[in-house]
């Protein structure tokens, strides 16, 4: 298999360093290099975020509304949106 000499040389180095430590060695491969920046740490800061969905939003209202015994539908009108919007919206809240 051939092997550019900078691969040849990085693999010697990890072969000399391995051999003084009695570590078994696996071969260079051109994915050493990704694998190595993967494991980096990295943040990131959400600058542009989505508004939450509709019935995200209305969740805890209408959770609550649904408690003092109003219908879907009755909650539906009252915040502009569909009875199927205010089921998803109690469906999501944890129970």
């Amino acid at each position: 298999m051939f092997r550019a000499p900078e691969a040849r040389a990085v693999y010697a180095v990890a072969a000399a360093v391995a051999a003084d430590r009695e570590q078994v060695v696996r071969a260079w491969t051109r994915n050493e290099r990704t694998r190595i920046l993967a494991a980096l740490p990295l943040e990131e800061v959400l600058r542009d975020a989505v508004p939450a969905p509709a019935y995200q939003r209305l969740a805890p209202k209408a959770a609550a509304l649904r408690l003092e015994g109003w219908r879907d539908h009755a909650i539906a009108v009252e915040f502009g949106v569909t009875d199927k919007t205010i089921a998803k919206a109690i469906r999501w809240l944890p129970a």
